[in-house]
């Protein structure tokens, strides 16, 4: 083998394997990008549900000191929408945080 012909063969190896890392670093970009958008989105969900739960305790609150009612109950307009929104918000939060918890597994693997 002549030197040109293990020059082109060198060359054509650290192409390959730059073709190799670069592929394997776009990979872990976009898992990295994946599980930052979900990360925000559970921040995001969690900070909704403490929002709601705190406009929950407002409804509550006009609705017994402003004499609406005497009681208050899951059907009482504005708390039963509130309530709602509550439980979708948590069920969204729940299937982020399991989405989360299964990137971090196929990280640890």
């Amino acid at each position: 083998m002549s030197w040109r012909e293990k020059l082109e063969e060198g060359l054509s190896q650290g192409l390959d394997s730059s073709k190799s890392l670069l592929g394997k670093a776009g990979n872990r970009a976009r898992e990295l990008g994946e599980h930052g958008v979900l990360s925000l989105e559970v921040r995001q969900l969690e900070a909704k549900v403490q929002d709601d739960v705190k406009k929950l305790g407002e409804r509550v609150y006009e609705v017994l000191k402003g004499g609406e009612q005497s009681t208050v109950s899951a059907r009482t307009s504005g708390v039963k929408e509130l309530l709602e929104e509550i439980e979708s918000a948590k069920e969204m939060l729940a299937e982020k945080r399991a989405a989360l918890h299964t990137e971090d597994s196929k990280k640890s693997r």
